[in-house]
């Protein structure tokens, strides 16, 4: 199974602090990381921004936490995951959860592993509000790794 901090880390998929100047640019941010490493394809991006454009913002799943992904079929190469931490927050479209400041980018291969693996992980650190306030706050590698092990400490 995939872990989702080992895989960010290890592969340095994510950017912190990135000064997006709209929403596709911060879903942009995400996506772009994972198609250089080959685990998405570009088209992958543009399936995030079709479905935004027609279902609003599906992908912001709690206060200030965002989700974007398409259809393992829509480009998904292999389970991935990119973080990306905004330096300023942005409205997304979503009432009960903008702005948004950290957007973590998934794909998986196929419907039924990003239900066991991804989702499952992914909600268990967004439920971690120690380990968010320290993604938040977080300005180099060393500090994704303190906010993740808090996340591990409270999984234990």
């Amino acid at each position: 199974m995939i872990k989702l901090d080992e895989y960010i880390l290890e592969n340095n998929l994510f950017s912190l602090n990135y000064e997006a100047k709209n929403v596709n640019d911060a879903i942009k941010a995400g996506t772009d990381l994972l198609v250089k490493k080959g685990s998405l394809e570009e088209r992958y991006y543009h399936n995030i921004i079709s479905s935004y454009e027609k279902l609003g913002a599906y992908f912001v799943i709690a206060p200030g936490l965002a989700m974007p992904h398409a259809r393992p079929e829509d480009g998904a190469l292999e389970n991935c995951f990119s973080l990306v931490t905004l330096k300023e927050p942005l409205n997304f479209g979503s009432p009960d959860n903008d702005p948004v400041n950290i957007l973590l980018t998934i794909g998986a291969r196929e419907a039924k592993s990003m239900n066991k693996e991804v989702i499952v992980q992914i909600a268990q650190l967004f439920d971690c509000e120690e380990a968010i306030k320290l993604l938040n706050k977080a300005c180099n590698k060393q500090d994704l790794i303190v906010a993740f092990q808090k996340w591990q400490e409270v999984m234990e």
